[in-house]
């Protein structure tokens, strides 16, 4: 994947997790989503990949961001 698409898809996600910040805050007062997860590029696959830093995290907002990831994909263009 490109580097734009790299970019926009980054963008994307982090707009989208933000969403879920009235969600977090039910579990962690005072912190933001975004510090719960890092977004870094798979050397081999040139996608995004999402870890999660913070262990704590319940598993129903893991797999609403993990979701969040594949639908903010960007679409390949040919």
């Amino acid at each position: 994947m490109d580097e734009l698409k790299l970019v926009k898809w980054r963008k994307n996600f982090t707009e989208e997790a933000e969403k879920l910040q009235p969600e977090f805050d039910l579990s962690f007062k005072d912190r933001i989503i975004t510090d719960a997860f890092v977004l870094k590029v798979d050397e081999v696959s040139q996608t995004l990949c999402l870890q999660i830093i913070n262990k704590d995290l319940p598993p129903e907002l893991t797999e609403r961001l993990n979701n969040l990831l594949i639908t903010t994909m960007p679409e390949d263009s040919i």
